[in-house]
């Protein structure tokens, strides 16, 4: 078992998520403040005509607003966080001055994967028990299993530290299951054996007139045998003392 997945041990930090303001974003931010400007300038050129005082106000409104808006994003992407650690993630991710918070175990991950949407990298978290984090669009179907968090600079580092941390998880669950399932099938095995002891030590007469030698390891081995029967009550006390008995007169 991966030594980072024991429960008993501390909660250890295996990456932290570098966010920034992707390259795509920044060149389309540029590109608005270029084209706004120019209106501007045009606006001015205009000599004061409706025209002139429309592309004016225009290319103010357009700029102060896509200002803003970069400012408010870089400001956004500066306050997303999200940290991968052996036993859960945690995360909080900012719309604008808006934030949500989220903190999920691995063993609720189902997947994960990286969209890239015309040059932007989103890192996507599916939950195999619905979480309702956030809603998706799948094939035109609403799917509300999944969370995402987006303008991740080391998106590869962290999809390889969920995705590791993801089969270590699913490896402890099948070594689980095999070791659960070997016990009960250990125990059917012990029981039947039991109960096939029991059914002999009934059949079998206790007559004294043909005693059988019993040598000390034998007549040890089947008194513990008999004393593990008795505790797990496939035979009697009644039983066990006659048997027990008749072994000490062989």
């Amino acid at each position: 078992m991966n030594e980072i997945r024991k429960n008993r041990e501390e909660e250890i930090i295996i990456v932290h998520a570098k966010c920034k303001m992707p390259v795509v974003l920044v060149v389309e931010y540029i590109v608005f403040m270029i084209a706004f400007v120019l209106m501007i300038v045009f606006g001015i050129l205009k000599n004061n005509s409706a025209s002139g005082v429309a592309l004016l106000l225009f290319g103010i409104g357009g700029l102060c607003i896509d200002v803003l808006s970069c400012l408010s994003h870089i400001y956004s992407i500066k306050q997303n966080t999200c940290t991968v650690t052996n036993k859960r993630i945690y995360s909080v991710k900012a719309l604008f001055f808006s934030k949500t918070s989220f903190s999920y175990r691995l063993d609720v991950i189902d997947n994960v994967e990286i969209k890239n949407d015309l040059g932007l990298k989103k890192l996507v978290i599916y939950f195999s028990q619905g979480k309702d984090a956030q809603p998706q669009k799948q094939n035109g179907n609403i799917v509300n299993d999944t969370f995402t968090l987006d303008c991740i600079d080391n998106n590869d580092e962290v999809y390889n530290a969920i995705s590791k941390m993801i089969n270590d998880v699913k490896t402890d669950k099948d070594l689980h299951t095999d070791i659960e399932m070997a016990k009960v099938g250990a125990q059917e095995k012990q029981a039947s054996a039991f109960e096939k002891i029991a059914i002999n030590l009934r059949n079998t007469p206790s007559d004294d007139s043909h005693p059988q030698k019993v040598t000390a390891p034998d007549y040890i081995a089947e008194l513990k045998g008999l004393k593990e029967l008795l505790d797990s009550g496939v035979i009697t006390q009644q039983e066990f003392d006659e048997k027990k008995e008749q072994l000490l007169k062989q």
